[in-house]
């Protein structure tokens, strides 16, 4: 006998929700623009320390190239 495997719907009612939808979507923006924000900030950390401070930061971090 072979059971069917059990789905787990974490979702199930928010389609019909469009503030909570709303609120999510915009949430998720952010979120997203947050985390663009970040990688280009460490970039730059890391273009600072190799033009700029002339350290070996970047060298260490890429692994002594």
């Amino acid at each position: 006998m072979r059971l069917a495997p059990r789905r787990l719907d974490l979702f199930a009612g928010l389609a019909d929700n469009e503030a909570l939808a709303t609120q999510l979507f915009a949430l998720h923006h952010w979120v997203g623009f947050l985390v663009i924000l970040l990688v280009l900030m460490h970039i730059g950390g890391a273009l600072f320390h190799y033009v700029v401070r002339c350290d070996s930061v970047l060298q260490r971090a890429i692994g002594g190239m």
